[in-house]
């Protein structure tokens, strides 16, 4: 099915088609005009069930036509309510469904478009925050958030730029509460983004 709706910002009206694949044989027919008018696509995935096949042909589709997906992680809550996972299996999962992203993004590449992974790495494979094109959040309980979101609320708490800040929130950093540092080994404290968004943990 789709749906359009407009969202008016100060000055500027934005479009957003909707598309849900729900069995309809013109469903694609429709995703590709819809992708032919559109400068952007937000490629929802349900945290709990992961990439499934209609998101990766939908995703193929939109390099094809040349726009620029960005990743919306939805059902971060699920994984806890209904999968009960600890943050550090909380934080596996949502890396898996992003690198399954930047693989598809990788095997469809177009030249045209450039370097289009929703998270980018460096030469030496290193994952740069400042780069991602990912959010997080529940669409039912209707929030979200991405990294600089929380580098920006931390950076004065821990005496750090936002950039640095950002670039502490993923990968192997972890905050050691013992020694009020930020360390690279992990000696079963969680990883630092997760930890930060358990508000029943004091740092």
């Amino acid at each position: 099915t789709q749906t359009c709706v407009y969202v008016y910002v100060y000055v500027y009206i934005y479009f957003f088609f909707f598309l849900k694949k729900k069995g309809n044989v013109e469903f694609w027919s429709e995703a590709t005009t819809t992708l032919r008018v559109s400068d952007g696509v937000l490629i929802v995935v349900d945290c709990v069930q992961g990439i499934r096949m209609q998101t990766e042909t939908l995703l193929r589709q939109a390099i094809s036509e040349r726009v620029r997906p960005v990743l919306f992680l939805n059902k971060l809550d699920c994984v806890f309510s209904e999968l009960h996972s600890s943050l550090e299996d909380c934080y596996q999962i949502c890396a898996n469904i992003i690198e399954a992203v930047n693989v598809i993004c990788q095997t469809y590449e177009d030249q045209n478009l450039g370097n289009i992974e929703v998270q980018k790495k460096n030469g030496h494979g290193k994952v740069l925050p400042h780069t991602e094109r990912v959010a997080f959040g529940s669409g039912l309980q209707g929030w979200g958030f991405t990294l600089r979101d929380f580098s920006r609320l931390y950076a004065s708490k821990f005496g750090l730029p936002t950039k640095k800040m950002l670039n502490m929130l993923w990968g192997d950093h972890y905050w050691d509460p013992l020694a009020k540092k930020w360390v690279t080994q992990n000696s079963g404290m969680y990883t630092s983004y997760f930890r930060l968004m358990n508000k029943k943990k004091k740092m």
